[in-house]
């Protein structure tokens, strides 16, 4: 299982990801219960968050690895319009 994290302006949106393709709608208790048997975490950021903060710290003491998605100017042959890119959510 992998946990998904989206962490926007206003709240954090957590979700679990399996094998089997299923997506599952959670919240950040369950996530941090889910931990245990998690392949890795992947996150998208544009602010902190309380609740994510504290997955993600459990996360990186039981050594499950965490991948942050970000955005870049050229991915998969595609070239953002974006004069300033970085101020883009992913």
């Amino acid at each position: 299982m992998h946990l998904l994290i989206d962490i926007g302006n206003t709240q954090a949106k957590f979700a679990s990801y399996n094998s089997d393709n299923n997506i599952d709608v959670i919240n950040a208790k369950k996530a941090l219960r889910m931990l245990q048997n998690c392949l890795s975490v992947v996150v998208s950021s544009v602010a902190s968050n309380e609740q994510s903060d504290k997955v993600l710290a459990q996360a990186k003491l039981t050594g499950v690895p965490i991948t942050h998605v970000t955005v870049s100017n050229v991915e998969f042959g595609i070239q953002c319009a974006y004069e300033n890119f970085t101020t883009l959510g992913v």
